[in-house]
């Protein structure tokens, strides 16, 4: 059954028509939403994604209505022979409210960030940045049981993220983005030479490889800045057990060196002078 989000545009109650086993476009077709008592919310033609295949977005879903029992929608279409029929399908609405963590709202910040046009990736391809994302900070942070982040069938992230947790979970989304955009790059670079002329159009790479290091260098230094301050990135949870010591591969980053334990020993930093941009996130709000 559909779940749709409510105050948002009808979504996943596509139909699909078809005429003698082909997808058709029918002469006429149109719906009607109804909530659980029984009134009719909204009666609309339907949208044509491609032939044969129509949705409902013409319709936004109100609130103030009954969001524990099930809504209908109602297709009505005429087929290419002029028989006119009609369809009932359930759907279920969300009333929870839409936070930064909702898919959408994280695509949007994403393609404002990274300037992207809404041709360069399908909401699809999104989700998968955002699970493949989410699947790396788990791994990274060592999350797992009820703190495992995860998206649930509302779009949202579960648990719920903190606004230090949003802003690492987007630094690593917009890494795996910026590391896909320059293989696709990379492999319809040319360089041709004819005599004394040549053609290169991989020139621009090297810019763009820095620009992946650093967008996927401030994610790893997060990382461990979290690792390190024991900072939370779940909504409500004060702090994790923060470490005295901090390693990438086999190389300290950070060692606290209070050897007494008494709280005021120093903080010791190896990481190399030539890859420390600073340490300016504040993940511990």
């Amino acid at each position: 059954m559909a779940i749709v989000k409510e105050n948002t545009a009808a979504s996943g109650l596509d139909i699909f028509l078809r005429f003698n086993n082909i997808l058709t476009d029918p002469i006429s077709i149109s719906y009607e939403i109804k909530e659980p008592a029984g009134s009719t919310i909204d009666s609309n033609i339907g949208f044509k994604r491609s032939v044969g295949h129509y949705d409902a977005r013409n319709t936004v879903i109100p609130s103030g209505f009954n969001t524990s029992k099930s809504w209908k929608i109602i297709w009505t279409f005429t087929a290419p022979n002029n028989i006119t029929s009609s369809i009932t399908e359930e759907f279920c609405v969300d009333s929870t409210t839409i936070t930064l963590d909702n898919l959408n709202d994280l695509i949007s910040q994403i393609k404002i960030d990274l300037g992207l046009k809404d041709s360069d990736f399908t909401d699809e391809q999104f989700a998968i940045f955002i699970i493949k994302a989410l699947n790396k900070i788990n791994l990274r942070l060592c999350l797992s049981g009820s703190e495992t982040l995860k998206l649930n069938e509302f779009g949202n992230i579960v648990p719920k993220i903190n606004e230090g947790g949003q802003e690492l979970i987007l630094l690593a989304i917009e890494c795996l983005i910026q590391q896909r955009k320059r293989i696709i790059s990379v492999g319809k670079g040319i360089r041709v030479r004819d005599g004394d002329s040549e053609i290169d159009t991989t020139a621009g790479f090297a810019g763009q490889k820095d620009l992946v290091t650093n967008i996927c260098g401030d994610f790893d230094k997060a990382i461990v800045h979290i690792l390190y301050t024991g900072c939370s990135i779940i909504d409500g949870k004060a702090s994790n057990v923060a470490g005295d010591m901090v390693w990438y591969g086999n190389s300290r980053i950070f060692a606290n060196m209070d050897h007494d334990g008494d709280g005021n020993g120093e903080t010791r930093d190896f990481s190399s002078p030539f890859d420390n941009n600073g340490w300016s996130w504040d993940f511990c709000r």
